[in-house]
């Protein structure tokens, strides 16, 4: 499991990325809706898990960090 950030979430679009200390992972927005959310506010903590794609990482599963764990 790895923690990060949330780079950008566009919900227009229906994605964005997350970024850790290895780089960018992608985030759709069915990932969010598996908790209940439709959008993302840039810079939020986040725990997450990823699969590794031709394109590059992509996001299987997100959960928010308590306010008390961010930076």
């Amino acid at each position: 499991m790895a923690q990060g950030k949330v780079k950008w979430f566009d919900a227009r679009r229906g994605y964005g990325f997350l970024t850790d200390e290895a780089g960018d992972v992608f985030l759709h927005r069915r990932i969010l809706q598996k908790i209940g959310m439709r959008r993302i506010e840039p810079g939020r903590l986040v725990e997450f898990e990823y699969e590794l794609t031709p394109k590059g990482r992509k996001a299987t599963w997100i959960r928010l960090l308590p306010p008390s764990q961010e930076s």
